[in-house]
């Protein structure tokens, strides 16, 4: 399912969209263009019994609730675009 948040100009850039998965996993992707510009431009969030990583603009990582939580930055930011291409 897919929903966009209508503007004044037509752009429709600020949306959500539901995917359901085969084994009956689900997630959400929300994409807001009209954010503010001081929080991270990319927050990914994946959560799986009871641990939860994030994941802020591809350059620190947190894991919770696997014990002592665990945090990794890097010097910088990957997105996998040059191998993808």
């Amino acid at each position: 399912m897919l929903a966009a948040l209508p503007d004044s100009v037509g752009c429709e850039d600020t949306v959500t969209i539901n995917l359901q998965f085969h084994k009956g996993s689900i997630g959400t992707i929300a994409y807001f263009a009209k954010g503010s510009k001081g929080l991270f431009k990319e927050y990914v969030e994946v959560h799986q019994a009871g641990v939860t990583a994030v994941l802020k603009d591809f350059k620190e990582m947190s894991i919770y609730g696997n014990g002592r939580p665990y945090s990794k930055k890097l010097l910088s930011q990957d997105k996998g675009q040059k191998e993808m291409v």
